[in-house]
């Protein structure tokens, strides 16, 4: 498991769809479309725009993780003031064709539906925002957008970094740590409640589990709490209002739904020959034991294997780059953002945030109270004020610039 939707809501149609069977959201006013051609193939490309209505401020291109997810038709946290186009990767949610081969998709075909929305809007000013796997793509497309020429993106945004593939076994150390740091800071009985040989609630231990790790993924709360994790957690209390129990039960109960069958054949596709050979699922690598996270047996890929290791030092970028890292990030630990912003060496410039504090989207998340100031002043100064900017956030520790 990398990252799932527990904090980006994902909604994909099934493999086989039609146009006709598409969601609505992939046909309002704001969709367009292109043709891309891939694998000797043509396709049409759906992605949703809309404009700045000053055609100064930047354009800010989504790409979003999974892999799998999409954005179209999803809320995103972007200044007003600036365009967004919305994107869904090739092989899912409005780009889900019943054509594609799937298990020949790969990040550097995405990376090309990104490119060709480009070479389509032209566009002024733009911003290429990645997050989680989304930020492989971006880190592909910024490489190719280089090579072509004009217009090249203004800046290059990620959270939630990734800068290799992982070595066996090396995606779970993240979620080992951060579920005993999450055990330390839960009242002793939660996590007596957790430590039962049963499973609480009636849920299976492998629900459970894969419930756990999305958890871990908020980090500290905006405001300077504890976070959404200790809070939905601590209703497990037996001196907690029914009301907790009532909440977590249906939180879980949320989790426990099948995901897509096109989701899980594209993060498959691409998680196991990409980004890790080990994985272990595509909602869960563990499962909750006598209070401790046992990893699942392996045999999620079958036969595919690491034939495409991601490396960003293969795709170098030229625009400035804005990292945005977590310390409490179990997907993304900050070893991932580290190698990243050292193999970058054409950049004009690396900025590089930790929120000591933060989840998986430490921008988007955990930084949502400010935001938007740090938007705009990556767009108008290069990001000149972003440390005393950073010191208006309300998250403790206080973020630091490096």
């Amino acid at each position: 498991m990398l990252v799932q939707g527990i904090i980006l809501s994902l909604f994909l149609a099934a493999s086989a769809a039609t146009a006709e069977e598409l969601p609505s959201t992939c046909f309002g006013d704001s969709v367009h479309t292109l043709t891309l051609k891939t694998h000797g193939r043509s396709f049409s490309y759906r992605f949703a725009y809309r404009a700045a209505e000053d055609p100064e401020m930047p354009v800010v291109i989504n790409i979003p993780g999974g892999p799998g997810q999409g954005s179209i038709g999803r809320p995103l946290s972007i200044p007003y003031e600036f365009g967004i186009v919305r994107t869904d990767p090739l092989g899912a949610g409005c780009n889900t064709d019943a054509s594609l081969p799937i298990e020949e998709i790969t990040s550097e075909d995405i990376a090309d539906g990104i490119v060709a929305v480009v070479r389509e809007l032209q566009p002024k000013h733009y911003i290429l925002y990645g997050a989680s796997y989304g930020t492989m793509v971006a880190t592909i497309a910024a490489a190719k957008l280089n090579q072509l020429g004009p217009p090249t993106p203004m800046a290059v945004v990620l959270e939630g970094v990734i800068g290799r593939a992982y070595t066996p076994q090396e995606s779970l150390q993240g979620f080992l740590r951060g579920w005993e740091r999450l055990k330390s800071q839960l009242p002793a009985a939660v996590v007596d409640a957790l430590s039962e040989k049963t499973a609480p609630l009636g849920f299976a231990p492998e629900i459970w589990g894969g419930w756990l790790q999305q958890l871990q993924l908020y980090g500290a709360s905006p405001s300077g709490g504890p976070g959404f994790a200790v809070n939905v957690l601590s209703g497990l209390d037996p001196s907690a209002p029914e009301a907790g129990r009532e909440v977590l039960r249906s939180q879980l109960s949320l989790f426990a739904k099948p995901a897509e069958e096109a989701h899980v054949a594209l993060y498959r596709s691409i998680a196991c020959r990409e980004i890790d050979g080990t994985t272990r699922g595509q909602k869960t690598d563990m499962a909750l034991r006598e209070g401790q996270l046992v990893p699942l047996a392996e045999g999620f890929c079958g036969e595919r294997i690491m034939t495409r290791p991601f490396d960003a030092a293969k795709y170098q970028i030229t625009a400035p780059i804005f990292y945005f890292s977590g310390g409490w990030d179990p997907a993304t630990p900050e070893f991932q953002t580290e190698y990243h912003y050292e193999s970058q060496i054409t950049a004009r410039n690396k900025t590089w945030v930790r929120v000591p504090t933060g989840g998986h989207l430490s921008f988007t998340s955990n930084l949502m109270d400010c935001q938007d100031a740090l938007w705009k002043d990556i767009a108008a100064t290069d990001g000149a004020n972003l440390s005393d900017l950073l010191q208006g956030c309300h998250i403790q520790p206080a973020p630091q610039v490096e």
